[in-house]
């Protein structure tokens, strides 16, 4: 029996493990894309500009982001 209360005590803490993994993989991104929305509506581009930008980085996770990062901000943010 003690066996079986050990196991069971590794498996709360592995499916503990996973969840908390599981949040971190979700919540991260998420906050990433609600903070680059913010600079993109608050950058001074167009209208179209801002939607297209918003489009990437919402509909392609990793490359939109990067690619907003890199090449889509305006130069006067980092002066």
């Amino acid at each position: 029996m003690s066996t079986y209360s050990r196991s069971n005590g590794s498996n709360d803490m592995g499916c503990l493990l996973t969840a908390l993994l599981v949040a971190v993989c979700i919540f991260v991104p998420l906050v990433g894309h609600i903070f680059l929305t913010v600079m993109i509506v608050g950058d001074d581009l167009s209208n179209s500009e801002k939607l297209l930008w918003l489009l990437l980085v919402w509909l392609v996770p990793v490359a939109g982001p990067l690619l907003y990062l890199l090449l889509g901000q305006k130069r006067n943010r980092l002066l």
